[in-house]
């Protein structure tokens, strides 16, 4: 019996296969529900804050998503406007102020510098708030796409409602158009079809609209925790409040390089762990219904699978040592294989739906090739996933890292050097001790970082 081998496989396989039955449950229960989604909003329109707290942006960037702001506002018939909270140097401010003067967005767009801000990013945003005083407050992030449809439909929000995401491309490298993807794929499964559901919807960080009072009663966002949405989320949870789901989209930009994709992806997976082991009990005492409190636990809890998937990986260092298997097919290997076949069928039978559906050209034309770009980068950067949710497991902190906006030099990621070297030197090992099974598995992670260090550039 290969009884280590065959535990190694099965954990890599059942962290593909938690992602993969999680979302098919989406799936399939918004299928069922065939509602078009839950948008209902209020008849009048009410005044609205755009809140966007920023620290060392590209000033180009900035500046045109203040003018898309601007413009937008200017198409609503109630009060509408700007706010830009800066920890920025008074240089800066100066710069930007030049640039929104010749992008003629002063008239609607308001600047605070924050002198020795505190609190960070989630400190910007309440000063942002206090420093208002509009009826809906809507946060978003210094490089997102604001629609006129997008503020009419947020001033029209009675409570609490979230924009889903909709990327856009800046650089057209490889990992950017595969970080769209992913994100892409994950709004519609967790907004676009989750708001079919009677589900929870989880807030975003950038493009959620909230009613004033309501984010005053919570006590505004707070300043200890990464991942402010998923906080909030927790807290609306407990007073039984579900965000709607606008139909119009929030313009975001997804990370360029696969650096950036790290930064963004760690903090994910750290912050929403941090959140669930910290309040835990908001979910709990909510008068959510049961299927919907075991969900919302599921969505906090996915980079889990992360930590299991990465468990399975060092469980096959004590397997190739102690275990010979000179094929691929012994029988303990067989179910692992099988599954993983079932589950790359099911992942796919989803992309296509959410390709036939989403309406992007790109990924019509390139589908199997940003499937594979992103398992690629998932299992390049798994270790520090893996490392970012066990730091949130066991409530080590971690500062809130800003996401890079912007293309480097075309260097090699030091990740994706790090990855290739650490799996070629399993792999090899493997190989020499005579453990197919287990070279196999370490033989598909390095692929993908081969992949990742030619191919990926920065």
């Amino acid at each position: 019996m290969h009884v280590l081998t065959a535990l190694s496989l099965s954990l890599v396989v059942a962290a593909l296969l938690w992602n993969s039955i999680y979302n098919t449950v989406i799936y399939l229960t918004a299928a069922r529900s065939g509602k078009a989604g839950r948008g209902e909003l209020g008849a009048s329109r009410r005044s609205l804050v755009v809140v966007v707290p920023s620290r060392g942006e590209p000033i180009r960037i900035l500046a045109e998503t203040a003018a898309r702001i601007a413009r937008a506002c200017r198409f609503i018939e109630s009060r509408c406007e700007g706010l830009l909270v800066l920890d920025d140097d008074p240089d800066y401010v100066a710069k930007l102020l030049e640039e929104l003067s010749r992008l003629r967005a002063l008239d609607r767009v308001d600047i605070v510098l924050r002198v020795n801000g505190v609190g960070g990013r989630n400190g910007a945003m309440n000063d942002g708030v206090r420093l208002s005083s509009t009826e809906l407050v809507m946060v978003v992030d210094a490089d997102s796409r604001v629609s006129s449809s997008l503020i009419d439909e947020a001033s029209r929000c009675p409570d609490v409602c979230v924009a889903p995401w909709r990327t856009y491309g800046l650089y057209g490298t490889r990992a950017e158009e595969a970080m769209r993807f992913a994100t892409d794929l994950g709004t519609w499964v967790f907004y676009v079809l989750k708001s079919r559901t009677k589900l929870f919807v989880y807030p975003l960080g950038a493009g959620t609209i909230i009613d004033r009072r309501v984010l005053e009663d919570i006590g505004l966002w707070r300043t200890d925790v990464v991942q402010d949405d998923m906080w909030l989320g927790t807290e609306l949870a407990r007073r039984g409040l579900v965000p709607r789901v606008l139909n119009s989209h929030l313009g975001v930009s997804a990370p360029p390089t696969l650096d950036a994709a790290a930064i963004q992806l760690t903090r994910w997976s750290y912050g929403a762990v941090d959140v669930v082991v910290r309040f835990w009990r908001n979910i709990a005492s909510s008068p959510l219904p049961p299927a919907s409190k075991i969900e919302a636990y599921a969505y906090l809890l996915q980079p889990l699978q992360s930590v299991i998937g990465f468990a399975g990986l060092l469980l096959g260092i004590p397997a190739m040592l102690l275990e010979r298997c000179s094929t691929i097919f012994v029988p303990e290997a067989i179910i692992p294989y099988a599954v993983f076949i079932a589950v790359s069928a099911v992942y796919a039978a989803i992309v296509r739906r959410f390709v036939e559906s989403f309406g992007e050209e790109l990924y019509r034309a390139k589908a199997p090739f940003l499937m594979g770009r992103s398992s690629a980068i998932s299992a390049t950067i798994l270790p520090l996933l893996a490392s970012s949710a066990l730091c949130g497991l066991v409530g080590k902190r971690l500062r809130y890292r800003i996401t890079p906006k912007e293309v480097g030099s075309r260097r090699a990621s030091p990740i994706a050097i790090c990855s290739s070297i650490a799996w070629g030197s399993l792999f090899a090992a493997s190989l020499a001790l005579s453990n197919m099974p287990v070279a196999l598995m370490y033989l598909a992670f390095l692929a993908g970082s081969l992949y990742s260090l030619i191919r990926l550039r920065s």
